[in-house]
């Protein structure tokens, strides 16, 4: 079992140093090498499992291959969802999901993922909840700022006709 947890490890930081050098065709498949091995020792339904989705989706995200991205979001999202609607490592799909509907100009998703992220983090942070919390309170600000924007522009529209 430690010679694949070794493995595993080597896998992911393989994946990882290759997408930080913005080489995601190279670092996808190091997580995919992950993805099978932790498919083969605990089965489709695993955390190890929705961490490499979650890893694979933010290298199709750097390769600005956002439908691909979401896919692996929401594979890792059910996986997570099944063990618990609370997981404490729900909430990264979720502002990765985020991030995503953002980049598609879908602010209300964007939204609502940040959202569930941030209840979550509070949820599992207590006092230290600010310090948790930080980042996806920037990206729900951006997200809920640029949907209200957005819900804004027709009647500014109108106006200025």
């Amino acid at each position: 079992m430690l010679l694949n947890w070794l493995k595993r490890r080597s896998l992911t930081q393989a994946g990882r140093r290759c997408w930080r050098q913005r080489e995601y065709t190279q670092s996808i498949h190091w997580y995919e090498e992950a993805l099978a091995l932790d498919r083969s020792l605990w089965g489709d339904n695993h955390l190890h499992v929705a961490q490499d989705y979650d890893n694979i989706d933010v290298a199709y995200r750097g390769m600005g291959e956002l439908a691909r991205a979401m896919e692996y979001y929401q594979k890792a999202i059910a996986i997570l969802e099944t063990i618990s609607t609370q997981h404490i490592f729900l909430p990264t799909p979720y502002n990765h999901m985020g991030i995503a509907c953002a980049h598609n100009g879908d602010y209300g998703r964007a939204v609502e993922y940040h959202e569930k992220a941030l209840f979550i983090q509070r949820k599992w942070a207590g006092p230290m909840a600010k310090r948790v919390t930080k980042t996806t309170e920037t990206l729900l600000g951006s997200a809920r700022a640029k949907l209200e924007r957005e819900q804004r522009a027709p009647d500014q529209r109108l106006v200025i006709r």
